[in-house]
């Protein structure tokens, strides 16, 4: 659940959810009302009554007729059953999206309030199967269902609204807010946090970020940080706050800048085969700081004192590369305004858990 989560709480996956009810609305909301509308009797609609007894639900159905009844029980199946599904994804990705960017650092992001909008939607599908049930049961003569199926519909009907309405207001609370505590984070956490040389006692929070920071297949290994560390000790710098390292920055020396090819970069390479103690290049290998403080300005702050840091203890330095993934805009906003620009691209080179792989763009300064 809480990988589904984080998922979901993507700025991209966000977007399309977004896309996805946006085009519902124009293209498929105006048919479903109109076909609704048009199996509907008069004084029998369900969905749009906010709440109605049971006693009222069985009257409701006994409305319809047995070709009314067909037509809104095939509505209820397809273009109503689309409608809570569209909703319901774009409600749980913004209300995901705005939870994790609202989670304190030392907690974690509170997935459980997604209740509210996957309560919304399974309550609309409970009540189109309710709706649906009572129909058949009001055309066929079948006394046992009505009574039970009644109360469902009914219940179902009154929930779904009740938690709908709290899913889309919650929306924008929730990113007023995550707002205002970006805001609060980013001047305390710039305020106290200090850049300084790693040491291997930092590895094991080096990992814990590689882990929390990058997905699986883009993640370096302990080893490699470990032997950049011994091969380059003033290239490696900790973000750290109150005592604990909270991000990181390595780097190796390299006598030349490299062409854009993956056999430069390529994950796992030994460090000590291509380091240059005299090299004038900086290779910033990788960087991360905790995922849940991410947009406070603390990655900013890292990249840029980590390689002041670095160039001030390993004179001879002039020039700095990196890769960066093509799909982090976030990490690129930030070399970019450093002063880096692309000077190559190697295709399909990050591979991707959600689809197929992506370029890397090398960037120089």
């Amino acid at each position: 659940m809480k990988r589904l989560a984080s998922l979901l709480s993507r700025g991209d996956v966000l977007a399309i959810s977004a896309a996805i009810l946006a085009v519902f609305m124009v293209s498929g909301y105006p048919a479903l009302g109109s076909s609704l509308a048009a199996a509907t009797p008069d004084g029998g609609a369900f969905d749009l009554s906010l709440i109605y007894s049971p006693a009222e639900a069985v009257r409701k159905a006994s409305l319809y007729t047995e070709a009314e009844a067909v037509a809104a029980i095939r509505v209820h199946w397809t273009l109503d059953l689309a409608f809570p599904l569209a909703y319901g994804l774009f409600c749980t990705s913004a209300w995901a999206f705005g939870l994790r960017r609202l989670a304190h650092p030392a907690g974690g992001p509170r997935y459980g309030f997604l209740f509210v909008p996957l309560a919304a939607m399974a309550f609309d599908l409970a009540e189109n199967a309710a709706v649906a049930v009572l129909l058949v049961g009001a055309r066929y003569g079948l006394p046992a269902a009505p009574g039970v199926t009644a109360v469902c519909a009914s219940a179902a009907t009154a929930l779904k609204w009740t938690f709908a309405s709290a899913a889309f207001a919650g929306i924008p609370c929730l990113v007023v807010a995550a707002a205002f505590a970006g805001r609060i984070r980013k001047r305390r956490s710039s305020a106290r946090a200090v850049v300084e040389r790693a040491v291997p006692d930092d590895l094991t929070a080096v990992i814990r970020l590689e882990e929390a920071g990058f997905d699986p297949g883009v993640r370096e290994l302990e080893e490699v940080f470990r032997a950049r560390m011994e091969a380059f000790p003033e290239g490696f710098v900790a973000l750290r706050r109150g005592g604990e390292t909270i991000g990181y920055l390595c780097a190796e020396r390299w006598g030349e800048v490299p062409p854009a090819e993956a056999r430069w970069f390529e994950l796992g390479h030994d460090p000590t085969s291509r380091h240059d103690p005299a090299g004038a290049v900086l290779y910033l290998a990788s960087m991360t700081v905790d995922p849940a403080l991410r947009g406070t300005g603390l990655g900013s702050r890292l990249f840029n004192e980590g390689i002041a840091r670095i160039r001030a203890s390993a004179p001879g330095i002039l020039t700095e590369v990196l890769i960066v993934n093509e799909a982090w805009a976030g990490a690129r906003r930030i070399y970019e305004g450093a002063g880096f620009a692309p000077y190559g691209r190697i295709e399909s080179f990050f591979r991707n858990p959600y689809g197929p792989p992506t370029a890397a763009v090398a960037m120089r300064r």
